[in-house]
């Protein structure tokens, strides 16, 4: 039996696991007097990796999914293409705009990347809600076939459907387990 680790937080649990696993073997075969320091490393250093996990996780989190880990992997990359290109073309409009006369320190730069990251990311939501509220002019669907004509992840899919029923512009009739959705 073969398992492909694809994640990369698979790799960093593997890690761990391996360099406390040898840390704690060591720390039988070390001099008393080294034992004390080499015990707080290895109280530490689990810590430290928690630490800069949920650091990453926080600022570049999409370092930690491959594309394989969505159902269509084409409009994952094509995403994050889209990102790149919008944050560059403005980046460079703004530069243009004021005519290399004045530099963007690295914080403003940072600061508006993540701006046209959000509006980015906040136009395609949007427009994935106009597909789905076209989806529902011919009538209630459930959200296993909303699911299934977006050809995106569930949890996204609810996610849409969610804000689209707070907004108002879903209705939601459920039955059972399973919840139909529809225009008011």
């Amino acid at each position: 039996m073969t398992t492909k680790v694809s994640n990369p937080l698979t790799v960093v649990a593997i890690f761990s696991t391996l360099a406390e696993g040898f840390a704690t073997i060591s720390l039988i075969n070390l001099p008393p007097e080294i034992q004390s320091v080499f015990v707080y490393f290895v109280m530490i250093f689990p810590v430290l990796i928690v630490g800069v996990f949920f650091a990453l996780l926080n600022w570049n989190h999409t370092v930690l999914y491959a594309p394989s880990d969505f159902e269509n992997e084409e409009m994952y990359i094509e995403s994050l293409k889209l990102k790149e290109r919008v944050k560059t073309e403005v980046i460079g409009s703004l530069t243009d705009a004021v005519g290399g006369e004045v530099q963007l320190s690295p914080e403003q730069v940072q600061r508006i990347t993540e701006k046209v990251g959000g509006a980015v990311e906040q136009a395609t939501m949007d427009s994935r809600k106009e597909k789905i509220l076209s989806l529902l002019v011919d009538g209630e669907l459930s959200t296993h076939e909303v699911y299934e004509r977006m050809n995106i992840s569930k949890v996204y899919v609810y996610r849409l459907l969610g804000e689209l029923h707070t907004d108002g512009k879903v209705d939601q009739r459920k039955e059972g387990r399973h919840a139909f959705w529809s225009l008011p």
